[in-house]
């Protein structure tokens, strides 16, 4: 993203990009591309975990048969994901179609 700004990636990069407005900065980031029950469009975000071999030794959905023997928080938020949910499945939001489980 740094490049699509005209920001150096050099010890200056911190500095000019606090100084880019935020209506620049948004529209410099990739589109998310459309999804699908099979190949969600969240997996295509700058956000999505990063496997870096230390913190995250893996895949998140490949660490899940081991969770027993990890102490971790696990919860949800009322509509949480469903930005994305509904671009993978159209019909989540519209109330008008069935949506096949």
């Amino acid at each position: 993203m740094c490049s699509n700004v005209g920001c150096p990636t050099d010890d200056r990069m911190t500095a000019c990009l606090k100084s880019t407005d935020a209506r620049t900065l948004t529209m410099a980031a990739p589109r998310i591309t459309q999804g699908s029950p099979d190949y969600p469009g969240v997996t295509n975000l700058l956000l999505s975990p990063v496997v870096d071999g230390d913190f995250l030794p893996d895949q998140p959905a490949n660490l899940f048969h081991n969770a027993a023997e990890v102490d971790y928080l696990a919860g949800v938020n009322d509509m949480d994901g469903h930005l994305f949910t509904s671009q993978d499945i159209p019909s989540l939001g519209d109330k008008n179609q069935e949506t096949p489980v």
